[in-house]
């Protein structure tokens, strides 16, 4: 009896685990396409299980709804602070490009020595 609920509970979640890493290992999907997978396999797994409905979902709605824009300003400020501090030190950087060619996107930034 306890054999057969383990087996119930804990088999589908370890298929589910080993097939999104299989995916990865041979080579046949990315982290990315392979967190969909995992992701399909577990809302197949609580529809399954009937426990899918709006009250185990509605946290889960709301979180990302929080998360999701916070992580995109996290890609939206860095570029904005780039085109600033190109539009404002574009004098300083082709000086610098030229006094320091081999830094790169590294000159950007870098005041020069102090006097």
């Amino acid at each position: 009896m306890i054999l057969r609920v383990l087996i119930q509970s804990v088999m589908p979640l370890g298929i589910l685990t080993i097939v999104v890493l299989g995916v990865i290992l041979f080579g046949i999907t990315t982290a990315t396409e392979s967190a969909a997978i995992g992701a399909a396999g577990a809302f197949l797994l609580a529809i399954q299980a009937r426990t899918l409905d709006w009250d185990v979902g509605q946290p889960s709605v709301f979180l990302n709804a929080k998360t999701h824009p916070m992580v995109c300003w996290l890609f939206i400020t860095p570029a904005l602070f780039l085109a600033e501090f190109r539009i404002l030190f574009r004098h300083r950087l082709g000086e610098q490009g030229v006094a320091f060619p081999n830094m790169g996107a590294r000159s950007l930034l870098y005041d020069g020595p102090r006097p």
